[in-house]
């Protein structure tokens, strides 16, 4: 037979109780709102905003605890010994002093770091950047990058120690009181260091020739270059996009190309930072096609419309040709899908092949910007023959310990695939970064392709 429920168990119980009822009541509450002040496609994307914060949110919180159990542990149990213990640790009054203030030292440094990490997505979106980010903003992303470092770091050595354990080996091995936590630590903080000065320093011209099947050979060296996730908004602002105008136009393309994830806000919050795109010089022109962030921004329509007048065409499933200017009748297509993810906002938004490569014939090139790289391996798959697909989206992993999961994520990852015998993909790492500003393992690159007649 069952105990009975002792009061506190009851207590405790009720307590719970009325927590889910809160949270489910707020959770509720916050959809009625956002449904009130949105209306149809508007209220779908508030609302995956939303399920993303508040699962985003509910992750950090318990990892949050976690890291301070594992950052705060060691101190204190260096704080707990015994009288003897201190006593040889402390011989005299000011040491005994000391300690309890550097703890406590520790304790808030640690503390601030995890509540600037979870807040860094909510302070983004409210504090988009200007002509550069915010500085409360750079830190706090900078921290949520640090956070992500951290588990990267310090996961895989609890691992090992669990299965140390397991195998009855943990105590033949010496640990030294405290190295784990400052071994920690100090890699964390060096990776940091080496990431923030890497993503900090521009993006690089990243050189690649490929050969184009049914290219006519007066376009031979016909010199594109691909720019993809900029991700202007709470960390890269319109001085970072100068800098990489600046950075094409010496270049001297033929042809620009933006493979999605522009921006992260919306038209009227972010305008003065796209500004400097209708700068950009090339013979050909410039053109764009979406990113899944482009969909988390707002109206997609909207940025359409301010981009053609920047001068930046938008393929929204959508192609063109691209005569050759001394000799019109030479000529290949240009074609551009809308995100792999389009679908989510309705309307007329959706990745789709078919309406993009309507009215194309098989005697010529077809060059596709689409920006995930399962677009692209949904473009190889299907009945169409493109030559070449230019992609982004990865952003070459980006920083550990995300390079993992991305590679393991995509069909893709980064650089240039031979996946068939007239067919290439390319998938750029990324002229800047999305998020916290770091570079780890990944290089931001401006591409500067240079086509081979084939």
């Amino acid at each position: 037979m069952a105990a009975p429920m002792t009061h506190r168990k009851i207590s405790d119980y009720n307590s719970y109780v009325m927590k889910v009822f809160i949270a489910l009541f707020l959770y509720f509450a916050v959809i009625l709102l956002i449904y009130q002040s949105t209306s149809g496609s508007e209220f779908r994307r508030a609302l995956q905003i939303f399920h993303f914060i508040v699962f985003v949110q509910v992750i950090l919180t318990v990892l949050s605890r976690y890291l301070w159990n594992q950052l705060t542990k060691p101190t204190q149990q260096h704080s707990s010994s015994s009288p003897v213990q201190n006593h040889k640790k402390y011989p005299d009054a000011q040491q005994q002093v000391t300690a309890p203030i550097a703890l406590l030292t520790w304790r808030i440094l640690v503390f601030t770091f995890l509540v600037l990490a979870q807040i860094s997505l909510g302070i983004g979106r409210l504090l988009p950047a200007q002509t550069t980010p915010y500085t409360i903003v750079y830190i706090s992303y900078s921290c949520l990058g640090v956070y992500a470092i951290l588990l990267g770091v310090l996961l895989p050595i609890e691992l090992t120690g669990f299965m140390l354990i397991k195998l009855g080996l943990s105590t033949k091995i010496p640990v030294v009181k405290g190295f784990k936590l400052f071994a920690v630590v100090t890699v964390t903080i060096a990776l940091t260091i080496h990431g923030l000065y890497k993503a900090s320093d521009g993006p690089v011209v990243m050189r690649v020739q490929i050969p184009v099947h049914k290219l006519p050979e007066s376009f031979h060296g016909m010199k594109v270059v691909q720019l993809s996730d900029i991700h202007l908004g709470p960390t890269v602002g319109r001085r970072q996009m100068e800098q990489v105008v600046a950075k094409v136009n010496e270049l001297r393309p033929d042809l620009v190309v933006i493979t999605g994830d522009l921006v992260e806000a919306s038209v009227d919050a972010l305008a003065a930072l796209v500004e400097p795109l209708q700068n950009v010089k090339s013979k050909y022109g410039s053109y764009f096609s979406t990113g899944n962030h482009e969909y988390h921004a707002g109206n997609v329509d909207a940025w359409f419309s301010h981009l053609e007048y920047l001068g930046v065409h938008c393929l929204h499933n959508k192609h063109v040709q691209i005569k050759h200017k001394t000799d019109p009748s030479d000529w290949f297509y240009l074609a551009g899908t809308d995100d792999w993810h389009a679908y989510m906002i309705g309307g007329d938004h959706g990745f789709d092949l078919d309406k993009t490569m309507s009215g194309t014939d098989t005697d010529h090139a077809v060059i596709l910007m689409a920006h995930q790289p399962y677009a692209a391996k949904a473009a190889l798959d299907s009945k169409y023959d493109f030559s070449l697909i230019l992609s982004g989206h990865t952003h070459g992993g980006q920083f550990f310990p995300m390079n993992i999961f991305i590679y393991l994520m995509n069909p893709f990852y980064a650089g240039l695939y031979h996946v068939s015998e007239h067919a290439y993909v390319y998938v750029s790492s990324g002229t800047w970064y999305y998020g916290p500003p770091i570079r780890i393992l990944s290089t931001p690159e401006i591409t500067l392709v240079t086509l081979l007649a084939h």
